[in-house]
């Protein structure tokens, strides 16, 4: 008597649990990966920044960031409004005095109230590749955010810092 039956089951036993270890490894690699995406896209934990004063209209909890790459780095900010109305969607604009350096700042706009202080939290990263060495930036807020502007002319504030990229 011939025994075929239980040999054919066995082959196929073992074809389903490779397959299933495969697939098991599959599933558990994209999410880690979606994971790992998801935990580079949140906010960066980091100090905040000493009060602000109608002397010294803008603070930063660090004057030295140190960047790698364009992975975002955590910076809070403190703006004193020195003016005497309100701004509206008030939001910290970054410059560089080097024109290849571009970074941009992910912070919420918020309203501005006059001779108050006004706390942002966000993440600033770099647009491009640049060559490791040290960039002089500054940090400036406007007196209107009607024309979308970039550019810190007409600032109501600024103050420098420095980046570091690694």
């Amino acid at each position: 008597m011939k025994k075929k039956g239980s040999m054919e089951l066995s082959v196929n036993s073992i074809v389903i649990l490779v397959i299933a270890v495969v697939m098991l490894g599959l599933i558990l690699g994209f999410i880690r990966s979606k994971f790992s995406e998801i935990s580079g896209n949140m906010l960066i934990d980091e100090s905040t920044a000493p009060e602000a004063t109608s002397s010294e209209p803008i603070t930063l909890s660090r004057n030295i960031l140190t960047v790698t790459g364009t992975k975002k780095t955590g910076l809070n900010i403190n703006f004193y409004n020195t003016g005497t109305i309100d701004i509206q969607k008030a939001r910290p604009i970054f410059k560089c005095n080097n024109n290849n350096l571009r970074i941009t700042g992910e912070y919420y706009t918020k309203t501005a109230k006059a001779s108050a202080v006004t706390s942002f939290t966000g993440n600033i990263k770099l647009n491009n590749a640049v060559a490791k060495d040290t960039y002089l930036c500054k940090v400036c807020f406007l007196g209107s955010y009607m024309d979308e502007s970039n550019d810190c002319i007409g600032n109501v504030a600024e103050k420098e810092f420095q980046i570091v990229v690694n």
